[in-house]
């Protein structure tokens, strides 16, 4: 029986917030959109398709700024932790080269192998800040193992409703076509494969429940954070890349109020000390809102760039690229290992 009080938990009142801010963004795409076309009347839009601009300003502010904090952390001072992030960064940069030497996103397979990466990390963050915000019932060894099959056949369950609903659609298979001979013999295959493992995931979760005496309940607040990641993946998949252009802010909106929280618990904390300018920025709730305001800011602003100006040509148009977004996504949750 479900906790009537998890909906006053942290976890799931900070969840709500992450979800209105990224459908906020997506709905600020949205009036650009209209900027453009309906009072500007622009043959040439950057904002072609409102979510996947938002996605990709927010989702390389974030990385970016990602990647100055991990720099500037004072835990990367030794050896063995620059040692580590190098290892992390070569097995990063070696995926994004295999992945384009195989044909790079277009390949429906690298394509899916991808969106199961990300799904993993969103799905374990979301797990890592349920634990963080206090909510978690219990850190026991036999709560440890229920939460990893349990996540486990969460990402399963949410990998093959997304591949089918794509080859519902026929996209999968058009995809195939162009890479492997005769698909249609092996892919129905893999799909009953990843429905057989998500029932034995699921069968194995609910033994391990059931021996550990957890109750359902306990993870209630998870439970909701989960159903509507699984509602905004699929529901949005069947008006194409919408579902998971929204699943990217939701992630990146979920860190922003999680890192922000306890960035402001920290500030309480030490209050009256001296600090340098970077530092506010940095250890400030403010301005670490800020910052990624202006990141995100700066983003657009460089995507106008490479639309009117540089017309979409150059360097920097290239790393601006959609078909790009791919390879700084895979570069980013592999990186982000170093933390755990």
């Amino acid at each position: 029986m479900l906790n009537r009080g998890w909906q006053a938990t942290t976890t799931w009142r900070s969840f709500r917030l992450a979800v209105l801010l990224a459908f906020l963004a997506a709905g600020m795409g949205g009036l650009l959109y209209l900027v453009e076309t309906v009072l500007l009347h622009s043959r040439r839009r950057f904002i072609e398709n409102p979510a996947d601009v938002m996605m990709r300003a927010f989702g390389l502010a974030h990385f970016w700024l990602g990647w100055l904090f991990l720099f500037t952390s004072p835990r990367l001072r030794s050896p063995r932790a620059w040692l580590r992030l190098g290892m992390l960064t070569l097995l990063g940069g070696g995926w994004c080269f295999l992945a384009w030497w195989l044909g790079g996103m277009s390949n429906p397979l690298l394509l899916m192998t991808f969106y199961t990466y990300f799904i993993v990390h969103e799905i374990c963050d979301e797990a890592m800040m349920f634990r963080a915000y206090g909510d978690a019932p219990s850190n026991l060894p036999e709560h440890r193992r229920f939460v990893r099959w349990f996540l486990g056949s969460v990402t399963l369950t949410l990998v093959t409703a997304f591949a089918l609903i794509y080859a519902a659609q026929g996209r999968i298979q058009a995809r195939l076509e162009r890479y492997f001979d005769d698909p249609q013999r092996w892919f129905p295959w893999l799909t009953l494969a990843l429905a057989a493992a998500c029932g034995l995931g699921w069968l194995q979760t609910c033994r391990l429940a059931r021996a550990a005496a957890i109750r359902l309940g306990d993870y209630a607040p998870l439970l909701a954070v989960y159903t509507v990641i699984a509602a905004v993946l699929l529901g949005g998949s069947a008006f194409g890349s919408v579902g998971f252009n929204l699943l990217v802010l939701i992630h990146v909106m979920a860190w922003l109020v999680f890192v922000r929280q306890r960035l402001h618990d920290h500030a309480a904390a030490a209050a009256g000390a001296p600090r340098s300018l970077w530092t506010r920025w940095r250890y400030s709730p403010s301005g670490f809102v800020t910052l990624h305001l202006l990141a995100a800011g700066g983003v657009l602003l460089l995507m106008a760039l490479r639309v009117y100006l540089w017309q979409r040509t150059g360097l920097v148009s290239q790393l601006l690229a959609t078909n790009n977004f791919h390879y700084w996504t895979i570069m980013h949750i592999t990186m982000a290992y170093w933390h755990r």
